[in-house]
């Protein structure tokens, strides 16, 4: 079976390490595949043989990679084919000219969230959507997006297979957590929370940024990590409570070095309300890190039964459970041999093998 795997996200990012692990599993496992990477502007760092590269001249100061998802690239991708797998669902039209397609689908957030992304990309979100039907098969990354194509696309149920992510255990695992702060640069003492993500509304960071301030005014030596771009509506919350010197952002950074800010943490929090899967909890978890998230989404799904997951509305409730988590160390320790365990349920050649069985169901 010759594979085509259509990505056109780079390494550093979800869908693109999604893409990227999948693709080195299936050539770990000595299958036939290619990746046809869909290069915009920057060029692909990663060299190998097999990444077969397609780039547009379609190269506008705005809108490029949207209107690229849905008029150019579709159309590009090459014949030759036993499967053609897309990696993300903004991707769907390629549905339409090739078969047998699978196409993954790690949300649909900016179709239904109206609210929370601006009108153009709404826009061609929506148009790239309506092909998802004339996949073979639809991947979903979890229970909760398979319940989300079913209910507010009309996805017939039998054409979506679930199948989670995987985590890098190489690059995500327990390490000495004063030399990862050494390394970074950060104080050995302190009480650390790290968060790791967008600021996309559904993620929630203001309510995060809200209970830091209740949390440092009991424990003043403690510290917020957000790994990710700060916007305006966050800077000024912070300045509002005057924490700017308690509240550090990094960004741009390698799966490495985030590795270093997991261990470095006492406390991972993801208080999402909206979540496809919450890949940054699982290697949170695979690191060592006790966490708490929301009871969102696909959340409760990744971390299994924790009691440590609140309602995402609830400043008071994550205030607290943040203070109990810091405050007592056989807490800290039950919530990161829970983790730990839990993580063992995820791994990208257990993704590799079931996407492997959906590619055999449509050939």
């Amino acid at each position: 079976m010759k594979i085509g795997l259509v990505n056109d996200y780079s390494p550093a990012t979800g869908i693109g390490n999604y893409a990227f692990s999948l693709f080195s599993e299936l050539k770990e496992m000595e299958k036939d595949v290619d990746m046809l990477y869909l290069q915009y502007k920057e060029p692909l760092e990663v060299i190998d043989r097999r990444i077969k590269v397609i780039e547009t001249p379609f190269k506008l100061p705005v809108l490029t990679k949207t209107l690229n998802w849905y008029y150019y690239f579709p159309k590009k991708i090459p014949e030759g084919y036993d499967i053609y797998h897309v990696s993300s669902q903004y991707l769907s039209k390629v549905a339409k000219y090739r078969k047998p397609c699978v196409v993954s689908c790690m949300d649909i957030f900016p179709a239904i969230l109206e609210q929370d992304y601006p009108y153009p990309l709404r826009f061609m979100v929506k148009k790239a959507l309506r092909y998802l039907g004339e996949a073979n098969a639809i991947i979903a990354i979890s229970e909760y997006s398979k319940k989300l194509l079913v209910d507010r696309l009309n996805i017939p149920e039998n054409q979506i297979h679930v199948v989670y992510l995987g985590v890098d255990t190489e690059a995500f695992k327990p390490l000495e957590k004063e030399d990862a702060r050494r390394k970074i640069g950060l104080s050995i003492g302190s009480k650390i929370i790290l968060h790791v993500g967008s600021e996309e509304p559904r993620k929630n960071v203001p309510l995060l940024i809200k209970a830091f301030y209740e949390f440092q005014k009991k424990i003043p030596d403690s510290m917020l990590i957000r790994i990710g771009n700060k916007d305006r509506g966050t800077e000024k919350l912070i300045k509002k409570f005057k924490i700017e010197d308690k509240i550090k952002y990094y960004a741009n950074l390698s799966s490495k070095d985030i590795a270093l800010f997991y261990n470095a943490a006492d406390l991972f929090v993801f208080p999402s309300t909206y979540e496809g899967f919450g890949l940054p909890v699982l290697e949170s978890m695979t690191s060592g890190t006790p966490v708490i998230t929301s009871n969102a989404g696909s959340l409760p799904e990744i971390v299994g039964e924790s009691r440590y997951m609140i309602d995402p509305l609830d400043v008071e409730g994550l205030t607290n459970n943040i203070y109990d988590v810091l405050t007592n160390e056989k807490i800290s320790k039950k919530l990161i041999e829970e983790g730990l365990n839990r993580s063992k349920l995820f791994s990208w050649n257990k993704t590799a093998m079931e996407t492997l069985k959906v590619y055999e169901d449509v050939t």
